[in-house]
């Protein structure tokens, strides 16, 4: 037997954009939130991967002390704060929907902290397992036979 189904509210142009309830509009302030919060969230994101391109290239820079740091102050964030310490304030500007929730969907939002948490520390563990080669590889030619200044002599066979 089929169960009767309630007719849908309509959908502005564009889609609801992950809101759960098409009706709900949200506030500026909830959709300035959303839109700082996934930009943040992708940022984080671009510090993963570049923490993983070093750790793989034994790569090591001030970038990759910059990624590292934001990521340990996110991971500090979401322990303090039981949670992402921006979902508190996007609650009370009124919107309800997780941020991971919106970019994957309900099923896989709550494996995503897990997944990048456990995806960052283990980014980190071989950042420091895989220390710098102990062969300096120059960046210089240091055997170049001819000198480009002008009181050089001419190199004779």
């Amino acid at each position: 037997m089929k169960r009767p189904t309630e007719p849908r509210a309509p959908v502005a142009a564009g889609g609801d954009l992950g809101q759960r309830d098409a009706a709900t509009v949200l506030t500026r302030q909830a959709r300035v939130l959303r839109g700082l919060h996934s930009v943040i969230g992708l940022g984080e994101i671009a510090c993963l991967a570049y923490m993983w391109v070093c750790a793989l290239s034994r790569r090591r820079d001030p970038w990759l002390a910059v990624s590292m740091g934001v990521l340990g102050g996110e991971g500090a964030a979401l322990v303090v704060a039981k949670g992402c310490p921006l979902g508190i304030f996007q609650r009370r500007a009124g919107d309800d929907m997780p941020m991971f929730e919106l970019w994957f969907g309900p099923r896989l939002a709550p494996f995503a902290i897990p997944a990048f948490s456990s995806l960052a520390l283990l980014g980190a563990a071989l950042v420091f397992a895989r220390s710098k080669p102990d062969v300096e590889i120059p960046t210089e030619r240091t055997d170049f036979p001819v000198s480009f200044t002008a009181e050089a002599e001419p190199i004779r066979p």
